[in-house]
Parts: C-alpha cells; structure tokens; sequence
C-alpha cells in the first residue's frame, strides 16, 4: 500500500506472512513504524493517517499518529 504522512511525506506499508506490518519512509527507506498481527496480513490500505489491515481476523483500522 502507499500514501502519504500528514506532512506529505510519501510512506509505503508492507504486510504478509510473518504477522507484522511495517510502514517505511520511502525516502530514506528506512522503518518508520510497526505493528504485529497474531494472524498473517492479506490486505493493506493506508490513507497518510489511518491504516486498515485485513487478515484471517477481519479487518481492523488504526490510526497512525
């Protein structure tokens, strides 16, 4: 998934089989946060403040400060 920070910063969210999600600075390429799942990740859609992740579960919504 990709969107952007608040700031306009471009951001892209990776997810998969090892339960963690990870939203990195594609500037830099650097981490820039994490989040761990109990079940594996199949979708993700990030909107620059809110990141929406379906797995096995159901889907969830954080909002990322």
């Amino acid at each position: 998934a990709f969107g952007t920070t608040t700031d306009n910063r471009p951001v892209l969210a990776s997810g998969g089989d090892d339960r963690i999600v990870q939203l990195w600075d594609s500037g830099t390429g650097t981490p820039a946060a994490t989040v761990h799942r109990r079940v594996a990740v199949n979708t993700l859609l990030y909107n620059g403040s809110l990141l929406t992740i379906g797995d096995d579960e159901g889907m969830s919504t954080i909002e990322m400060i």
